[in-house]
C-alpha cells in the first residue's frame, strides 16, 4: 500500500510534518478512484485527495472540476471524482468554462490551461505572474485577472494584456460579468473595484479599503462582492453599500449565486453564509475548515471546496460532505505488518487493519508527534505536555513521563526499552507501565 506525504521520525533528528495521511472511509454510497502523483504516491486520507482546493465550475450536475494547488484537478461525473492530467506543472487559482468542451484554469506564474473535452493544453498568457480569476461570455471573449493591474483578455485565438489606466499598483483578484461581456466587474486589493463595459474599465468608489476577493452579477444585474474581515458589498444603484454578515472575523473567499434570490458566500473556518433576498445565514455545512470556492448547477446541486481537499455538497434537502477522512495535521507513523498507527493533532489517532482506516480514542486532546511499537498490542505514541500514551491491543492509557514538556520523537529496540526524545531531553520506559526515567543530553 502507498501513502502520500508520510514522513517518518528517526531519533535525534528533526520531525517532518505530514499534513493529511492514510484514513479511509467511504462516505454514503460515494466510491473513489485512486489518485496518485506520477511517481506513484496515492491519497488514502483524505479522499478523494487532500490537496488545498480553491476553484470549482461545471458543465452539469454529473460534470464538475475542481482545482488548487500541487497541480491539482479533478473531475467528477456524478458518481466519482478521478484525477485529471492539467498538461503543466502549477499550483491552480481557478476554473471557469463556456461548455464541457472548453474549460480554462488559471494560476500562479501566469499559467492557463484549457481543456477542449479530452486533453488539458497549457496556452502562452504572455505574462509570469499570479493569474487569481477567470471568467468569459464565450469561448471567445474570456478574462483572466491577476497582479499588477493584469487584465487579460482571450479573443478565441490569443491572449493579450487589457491596458488599464488607474493611479496605482494593485492586485486583481477576481472578475465576473453577464452574458454579452459588456457589463464585467473585477475586484482586488485595496478595495478596488473596476466596471469594464467590453471597450474600457473604469475604477468605481468601494467604499473600503478591505481586499476583495470574489464578485459575482446575477443575470439581471444584481451584483455582489466579498473580502476581508467579513466584509460584502452589495452594488444599490449607482454605489456599493456594505452588509451586514452576521461573523467575526472571517475572510470571504468567493461569492457566486444561482440567481439574484439564491447567492452564496464562503469563506476561512467552513464558513457558508446564504442570501435567498432578506440577508445573510450561516448554512451548517459540517466543513472544518476553509471554504474557497461555490458553484453549483442550479438551487438544488451546489459543491463548494476548500483546504485540505474538502467537498461539500448541496441536494436540496442538506448538505453532505462528498469528501471523508481525518483532516487534522498528522505528525507520526508506524506500522507493523498489517497494522499501521498514525498519530496527530488533538489527540488524533487513527489505525488500518490491513483494509480500512478507523479512529482510536486516546482519552486525551493533546496534540500526539510520534507513534511507534514493538508489535500491535504494546504501541507508544507521545506528544504536547508530556503526554506518553500506550496501546495494549485493546485500549489506550496515560503513563507519567515525568515531564511536562512536548515530546517529539520516540523509538525503542523492544517492549522494556523505549526512548522519548524533545531538544535536550530523552525519558527511558523501562518496562511497560513503570515510572519512566529521564536523562540529559546536554
Amino acid at each position: 500500500m502507498q501513502f502520500q506525504m508520510i514522513s517518518t521520525h528517526r531519533l535525534g533528528k528533526t520531525l517532518l510534518f505530514a499534513l493529511g495521511m492514510l484514513f479511509f472511509m467511504f462516505c454514503g454510497s460515494q466510491a473513489w478512484a485512486k489518485i496518485c502523483s506520477e511517481d506513484d504516491w496515492c491519497w488514502e486520507n483524505p479522499l478523494p485527495q487532500g490537496n488545498l482546493l480553491t476553484g470549482v465550475w461545471g458543465a452539469g450536475v454529473n460534470d464538475v472540476y475542481a482545482v488548487g494547488w500541487s497541480s491539482t484537478i479533478i473531475h467528477y461525473d456524478g458518481s466519482s471524482w478521478e484525477s485529471m492530467d492539467p498538461g503543466v506543472a502549477a499550483a491552480f487559482r481557478d476554473v471557469w468554462g463556456s461548455s464541457a468542451n472548453d474549460i480554462f484554469a488559471v494560476g500562479y506564474g501566469g499559467v492557463i490551461t484549457h481543456y477542449n473535452g479530452s486533453t488539458w493544453t497549457p496556452m502562452d498568457s504572455g505574462y509570469d505572474e499570479f493569474l487569481a480569476g477567470v471568467w468569459g461570455s464565450g469561448s471567445n471573449n474570456v478574462y483572466a485577472v491577476g497582479w499588477a493591474n493584469t487584465i487579460l483578455h482571450y479573443d478565441g485565438n490569443a491572449w493579450s494584456r487589457v491596458n488599464l489606466v488607474i493611479p496605482d499598483i494593485r492586485g486583481l483578484l477576481d472578475v465576473w460579468g453577464q452574458e454579452g461581456g459588456g457589463n464585467v466587474y473585477v475586484v482586488g486589493t485595496d478595495g478596488t473595484i473596476l466596471h469594464c463595459n467590453g471597450t474600457e474599465c473604469e475604477l468605481m468608489t468601494s467604499g473600503t479599503t478591505e481586499t476583495l476577493r470574489s464578485v459575482w452579477i446575477s443575470d439581471d444585474g444584481d451584483v455582489y462582492a466579498v473580502g476581508d474581515h467579513d466584509t460584502i458589498l452589495h452594488l444599490a444603484g449607482t454605489g456599493w453599500e456594505p452588509m451586514d454578515s452576521g461573523t467575526t472575523g472571517v475572510s470571504f473567499e468567493h461569492v457566486w449565486g444561482n440567481n439574484a434570490g439564491d447567492v452564496y458566500v464562503a469563506g476561512t473556518g467552513g464558513t457558508l453564509l446564504h442570501n435567498s433576498g432578506s440577508g445573510w445565514s450561516s448554512v451548517p455545512t459540517g466543513a472544518a475548515r476553509g471554504l474557497n470556492s461555490v458553484w453549483g448547477s442550479s438551487a438544488n446541486d451546489v459543491f463548494a471546496v476548500g483546504s485540505v481537499g474538502t467537498i461539500v455538497h448541496y441536494d436540496g434537502i442538506g448538505w453532505d460532505a462528498i469528501s471523508s477522512g481525518v483532516t487534522e495535521d498528522l505528525k507520526g507513523t508506524w506500522s507493523s505488518d498489517n497494522d499501521v498507527f498514525a498519530v496527530g493533532l488533538n489527540g488524533t489517532i487513527i489505525h488500518h487493519n490491513g483494509s480500512t482506516w478507523t479512529s482510536m480514542n486516546p482519552g486525551v486532546s493533546t496534540g500526539l508527534n510520534d507513534v511507534w511499537g514493538s508489535s500491535a498490542n504494546d504501541v507508544f505514541a507521545v506528544g504536547d505536555g508530556g503526554t506518553i500514551l500506550h496501546y495494549n491491543g485493546t485500549f489506550w492509557t496515560g503513563m507519567n513521563s515525568g515531564s511536562s514538556m512536548g515530546l517529539r520523537g520516540l523509538w525503542g529496540s523492544s517492549p522494556n526499552d523505549v526512548f522519548a526524545v524533545r531538544v535536550g531531553i530523552m525519558i527511558i520506559s523501562q518496562v511497560c507501565g513503570a515510572a519512566a526515567q529521564m536523562m540529559s543530553l546536554q
